[in-house]
């Protein structure tokens, strides 16, 4: 992995925004993780359910289990993606052999039951690493996000749980009026032998293989960007990335130094050697004690140890938890070998179907409040933009790494990105060209991009807030900067000269 290849604005982000950065990934190569998914699990799917016709319900459970497998194929694609390579669904699936043999014993085993799994995987398929050294690399990586890898894997268990909650819930809609629900009936279509008992469950399993098509994208893309967090933070990428670029900028200026800079510079190294060195005291060995220097570095304020207080809640005897607990109790003995008569049976599933009802309710209420809140943030913008009392927040001084003061730019935009143009310097041309645009977009059009937005989502706002002029110029210019900044292909003269006759942001025209 070659940090200056990355396409994605490298920093520090709080663990939600990595999450939001993973589904941002998973919304834009969407079309092809599905395609991985079914291309290359679609027939597996289909062998799976020949080969469980005598136990259907075995389907769903290796569907389950082998979700780690599947995860490979997505990091594959994605790791490759964010890091510059361009790679097809076919490239991907040509490595089957290596995705879904090589470390699939111990990740189908004991770390099948990794809560961080989503964010660890990185370790083993792309860094390679194996035993201790995998151990500790895991524990500095989930240091920083393991909880939130936690979150996503519980966020999707729930997702899961939810879609055959509602096949259920489906099924139950299509059941004539005034048709018996006993115990036996649910036992004559769960349990007993028979055709349509076989294709009833085995149907339940694809949909729940399509379930997981569906959402596994975007668990295992959370979870790399988390690890991806993680490193920034632990590792400063963000702050490596500047450096090459400030370097980069440093080798085009192309500095030469005259006769009289050279002559200036030997005197200025030969002060700096007699003042600098002549000092006795730094040419003297120290004579301090080792362990009395440990001691002074360790006295430091940085070195104390802070205590942190805090409460914990402890539920009170007889309240509502105990309650809830008590409840659940009663329902597992509804279910217990102690009352197997089909009226203590028809008990534990009356509560069954009172979990779910108190699941659905619960949904619909989130439901409507998130209906509500939406309404009412509408119609608050409403009210604002009609009374003409817009409030808007300061734009951002730095996007994408590009300094977007008005004052930081030429007073001629035009002719010093044709003078870079001229000097064969196409990246700096079409820097200060999309950085220009940037700048008058934000501070003259107030469109509402945000410092951590990427290209696309530059685009996208510009679509959302400013005229269709500039949004379909913007675009334009987008895509030529994404090509000379990232794909490293050459743009023609005729286009970038058509892109400075056309510039629509007037301030700036030269």
């Amino acid at each position: 992995m070659n940090v200056r290849d990355v396409t994605i604005v490298l920093r520090l982000r709080s663990g939600w925004e990595a999450v939001d950065l993973g589904l941002v990934l998973t919304r834009r190569y969407f079309r092809d993780l599905f395609r991985i998914g079914l291309l290359g699990f679609g027939p597996m799917l289909l062998l799976l359910t020949l080969l469980c016709w005598r136990i259907p319900l075995l389907l769903p459970f290796l569907l389950f289990w082998g979700k780690p497998l599947l995860d490979r194929f997505y990091l594959f694609y994605l790791s490759r993606r964010i890091f510059g390579q361009e790679v097809t669904v076919k490239d991907t699936l040509r490595e089957w052999k290596r995705l879904m043999l090589r470390g699939s014993f111990s990740l189908l085993t004991w770390r099948r039951f990794s809560f961080f799994r989503g964010m660890t995987m990185a370790v083993s398929d792309l860094e390679q690493l194996t035993g201790a050294a995998r151990g500790r690399r895991c524990s500095a990586i989930t240091r920083e996000g393991g909880g939130y890898a936690f979150l996503i894997l519980l966020g999707g268990l729930l997702l899961e749980l939810l879609g055959g909650v509602t096949l259920l819930i489906l099924a139950w809609l299509f059941i004539p009026q005034g048709q018996s629900m006993e115990w036996e009936v649910w036992q004559f279509w769960l349990w007993q032998d028979g055709l349509a008992q076989t294709l009833l469950i085995l149907s339940f399993g694809v949909y729940y293989g399509v379930l997981v098509f569906l959402l596994e994208p975007l668990y295992l893309a959370s979870g790399f960007a988390l690890y991806l967090n993680s490193r920034t933070s632990q590792e400063a990428w963000d702050i490596e990335l500047r450096f090459r670029e400030l370097a980069a900028r440093v080798a085009h200026k192309k500095i030469h130094l005259g006769e009289h800079s050279k002559k200036a510079l030997a005197v200025l190294v030969g002060v700096w050697i007699v003042f600098g060195f002549g000092n006795a005291s730094m040419l003297e060995a120290s004579t301090m004690d080792p362990e009395q220097a440990i001691e002074e570095v360790l006295s430091h304020e940085d070195f104390t140890n802070h205590v942190e207080r805090y409460r914990k809640w402890v539920p009170k005897e007889g309240g509502w938890l105990e309650r809830l607990k008590n409840w659940f109790e009663e329902l597992k003995r509804g279910f217990s070998a102690e009352s197997r008569s089909i009226d203590s049976v028809g008990l534990g599933v009356d509560g069954l179907f009172k979990i779910v009802g108190i699941l659905a309710l619960t949904l619909l209420g989130a439901f409507l409040i998130v209906l509500l809140v939406n309404y009412l943030s509408a119609r608050r913008n409403l009210t604002i933009k009609s009374s003409g009392k817009k409030t808007r927040k300061p734009p951002p001084q730095v996007v994408l790494g590009m300094e977007l003061a008005p004052e930081s730019l030429p007073e001629d935009l035009l002719a010093q990105a044709r003078l870079y143009w001229g000097k064969g310097e196409a990246r700096l041309a079409m820097s200060l060209l999309y950085r220009g645009a940037l700048s008058s977009l934000v501070h003259e059009q107030e469109v509402a991009i945000e410092s951590s937005d990427t290209e696309y989502e530059c685009v996208a706002q510009v679509k959302s807030d400013a005229s269709k002029r500039l949004s379909d110029y913007f675009e334009h210019l987008s895509r030529y900067w994404v090509m000379v900044a990232y794909s490293e292909e050459e743009v023609e003269g005729q286009s970038f000269e058509q892109l400075c006759q056309t510039w629509p942001f007037g301030r700036r025209k030269g």
